[in-house]
């Protein structure tokens, strides 16, 4: 009798615990991970940066803007359809093998930061034999904190903004490394340019050149913004005298105030 009162004392035992641990419950992570974490960035086509932008599937202002500053180092944000995409252009590059990726977008109280990693090929590295345009492009949900700050991954570096420029953009007609001129029109004795330019202290000169090679008119540019960012700039000049044969457009040397990153316009006899 003793060993069937065991038994049944044990046999009760394994049925509580086994009753105990069928209602426990997992704990519930309510923890939210996002919390004080930068923005989290909405899933976008990765972009082919060995392709062109208007293949990929953005809105057009993105794919516009793409398409006009990808030669430059440049980058800046549009707001389309509710959300903030920001863009990202390493310039042009000799080869395939360059990359461009958004790491880290972060907003604080007073700005938004935008982090960059670029990347060159190793050496070696099997690569497109052609010139390339890399890119960058993420989109986030809603409006962002402006100020918009691009820097690099380690953040020593700040990425040049486009500052200040309005109406359509278009292929660049002429430009160089500080200079980008988008339109160029010169008509019944008026010329009038427009276009962007990273500037010391945000000033630009130019003149102009008669057929005896004498400076018949000259003057200074003030941008949008000055360097390292992009600053737009409009020049309007009338009443330019039929002898006028060049247009100068050029930035001075922060060291020694010298003419640097000259671009020079024909100007057709005047009617």
């Amino acid at each position: 009798m003793k060993k069937i009162a065991l038994f049944c004392l044990l046999a009760l035992v394994m049925l509580s615990l086994l009753v105990s641990g069928c209602n426990d419950k997992p704990a519930n992570n309510t923890s939210n991970e996002n919390s004080g974490t930068p923005l989290q960035e909405k899933p976008i086509q990765a972009p082919d940066q060995d392709n062109a932008p208007q293949h990929q599937a953005y809105p057009e202002e993105v794919s516009t803007w793409l398409n006009t500053f990808k030669p430059l180092f440049a980058a800046d944000y549009r707001v389309v359809d509710g959300k903030t995409f920001f863009m990202v252009s390493w310039g042009e590059k000799p080869s395939g093998g360059y990359h461009v990726k958004i790491r880290n977008i972060e907003q604080k109280a007073d700005k938004t930061i935008v982090r960059v990693e670029f990347s060159e090929p190793k050496p070696g590295e099997m690569v497109t034999e052609a010139l390339t345009y890399p890119y960058a492009v993420e989109a986030v949900e809603g409006v962002v904190q402006e100020p918009v700050v691009f820097t690099t991954a380690d953040g020593k570096t700040v990425i040049p903004r486009i500052i200040g420029l309005e109406g359509d953009i278009n292929d660049f007609e002429s430009r160089n490394e500080n200079i980008a001129v988008l339109n160029f029109q010169y008509r019944s004795g008026q010329v009038t340019v427009r276009g962007i330019a990273r500037a010391f202290e945000g000033s630009l000169a130019y003149f102009i050149r008669d057929t005896q090679g004498n400076v018949i008119d000259e003057g200074i540019i003030i941008t949008e913004a000055g360097a390292p960012d992009w600053g737009a700039f409009q020049l309007r000049i009338k009443d330019i005298p039929p002898a006028a044969e060049k247009l100068v457009l050029f930035s001075t040397s922060a060291k020694d105030g010298s003419k640097i990153n000259s671009l020079e316009f024909t100007l057709a006899p005047a009617k």
